[in-house]
């Protein structure tokens, strides 16, 4: 098993036991599924928790969209192309 797959299954038993995913065993294999219920619910409460937090009524203030921002210099690092 090389590393990428290795990351791939601590993602999915990451988000299985976040409850976003249901798995089951068949053999070797590991089934995942996504939990729809379960998920609408976490999605609920992280807008419950965002309002609380960060809704303009907060007081805080928002950070620009992303089309306001500046576009970054594209130099590169040493070694690749367009580096000065």
């Amino acid at each position: 098993m090389g590393p990428a797959q290795s990351a791939a299954f601590t993602h999915l038993a990451t988000l299985r036991d976040g409850g976003v995913l249901t798995s089951r065993r068949e053999w070797k294999t590991v089934h995942y599924r996504a939990d729809p219920a379960r998920i609408g619910r976490a999605l609920a409460g992280l807008e419950v928790s965002l309002q609380a937090c960060c809704s303009p009524e907060s007081g805080l203030r928002s950070l620009p969209a992303a089309e306001t921002l500046a576009p970054r210099s594209r130099r590169g690092h040493p070694g690749q192309p367009g580096h000065r």
